[in-house]
């Protein structure tokens, strides 16, 4: 009796381990899925499956393993609230089934794959991995960019995809370029390099061709950043990488120079400069905060596009030229969305983002992990912190990626791998 009850116990306990081993699986691939197909066009039924797929999974593993270890951060109790905040704009709005419909497409997405990879996501291995993958998916936009360019689909003269604007291309190009770099810089097979430093070079092209001002100033962001961490030592690196930068943007200029230099030439003229977007947008939506201050309208686009027109006749005692297109500011969309209280509690959850980022960046000492690191940084502070200022372009999905993938950089203790090659 005895020993049948050891063997009993010892088949549940293995049954137990394989089905969490299988439950880690599912979370950890149905991420990859998604990360791929995050942008495709006709690609809602794998990203369905590479978010709820993973989320069911977790919910299982929580109920299956008790204490796994993984403490809840500072960081994820303030994203938390800050999905909170957002819920209960949606429940306040003038139309609450439609911003709680809203809320679902983007903020409810956003706070599940923070959470999945944050908790889920808790070695170098894993992270390194989530890193390959990003690149990969830059490498597909760049050439969904080229393969639209060449054969005559452009918005504005600017190169686009994935049915969307050049201005959102520009951001999905800003968002992955980092992590091209990163296997770029890090790999040690030939092959391995020659493949990611080419579209690395193809997506300088793409991201200049998109003629998108904002998504220069992206660029140019991450490359300093890049470049800030790299010069120290690898200032051999950092200067080929400037070479190369600066022959394909003379090549660049050089062989198309119409579009390029008509929209450089134009900065005070043209209608989505600052010039624009500050009256015809951000002045009206402020004049809508002002009557929802605390918690907004709520994270819906139909509710903005019925309200918006109120108040730009209100603002500038006139009529809006056209439909309303967004707030041009992802600030500005989070302070119309939730009011003074998500855009306060977002910022202080940048903060603590960042400085955790940042203090396990300087920790780290093997190469491997730092580029990762500085992908992730690069990543998000150039799109959603100085991109975000000029344009609303932005997915909600891709920045629960980057701040799940970052705030897990920061939990994961570096690993004692002596094959890495230290900085």
């Amino acid at each position: 009796m005895i020993a049948n009850s050891l063997i009993s116990h010892w088949f549940m306990s293995l049954n137990r381990e394989q089905l969490v081993t299988a439950l880690d699986w599912t979370i950890e691939y149905g991420i990859y899925l998604l990360v791929l197909m995050q942008f495709q066009s006709k690609g809602e039924a794998f990203r369905s499956i590479g978010m709820y797929a993973p989320l069911v999974a977790w919910l299982i593993k929580l109920c299956l393993v008790r204490d796994s270890g993984h403490r809840v951060s500072l960081g994820e109790i303030v994203f938390l609230v800050f999905t909170g905040s957002l819920l209960i704009s949606a429940l306040l709005s003038i139309d609450h089934l439609a911003a709680l419909r809203g809320f679902r497409k983007t903020v409810l997405k956003a706070a599940i794959l923070f959470f999945l990879i944050s908790q889920n996501f808790t070695t170098w291995e894993k992270l390194k991995r989530l890193g390959w993958l990003l690149a990969c998916s830059g490498c597909i936009a760049v050439v969904a960019g080229f393969l639209n360019y060449f054969s005559g689909y452009t918005v504005g003269g600017g190169m686009a995809a994935f049915s969307t604007h050049r201005n959102g291309f520009a951001s999905i190009l800003g968002y992955l370029i980092p992590f091209i770099i990163a296997c770029t810089v890090t790999a040690r097979v030939r092959v391995t390099k020659i493949f990611f430093g080419g579209f690395f070079v193809f997506s300088l092209v793409a991201m200049l061709l998109t003629i998108s001002r904002g998504g220069w100033i992206s660029l140019s962001t991450s490359l300093g950043i890049w470049g800030i961490f790299l010069l120290r030592s690898r200032a051999r690196l950092v200067l080929q990488g400037a070479a190369v930068v600066g022959v394909v943007v003379l090549m660049t200029i050089s062989a198309s120079p119409r579009a390029i230099i008509i929209r450089m030439a134009n900065l005070q003229q043209d209608a989505y400069t600052l010039n624009k977007r500050v009256p015809e947008r951000w002045i009206p939506a402020l004049e809508a905060v002002k009557d929802r201050p605390l918690f907004g309208w709520g994270p819906a686009e139909v509710v903005a596009a019925q309200v918006f027109p109120t108040y730009y006749k209100k603002a500038l005692a006139r009529d809006p030229e056209g439909p309303y297109i967004g707030m041009h500011s992802f600030y500005l969309t989070i302070l119309f969305y939730g009011g003074f209280v998500a855009l306060t509690i977002y910022l202080v959850f940048v903060s603590i983002f960042l400085v955790g980022l940042f203090r396990n960046l300087i920790k780290t000492v093997f190469w491997s992990e730092r580029s990762v690191m500085i992908a992730v940084l690069s990543s998000f502070v150039a799109v959603y912190l100085v991109h975000g200022i000029v344009e609303g372009l932005l997915w909600w999905t891709p920045l629960g990626v980057i701040l799940g993938f970052g705030e897990a950089c920061s939990k994961t203790r570096s690993e004692r791998d002596y094959h890495m090659q230290p900085l």
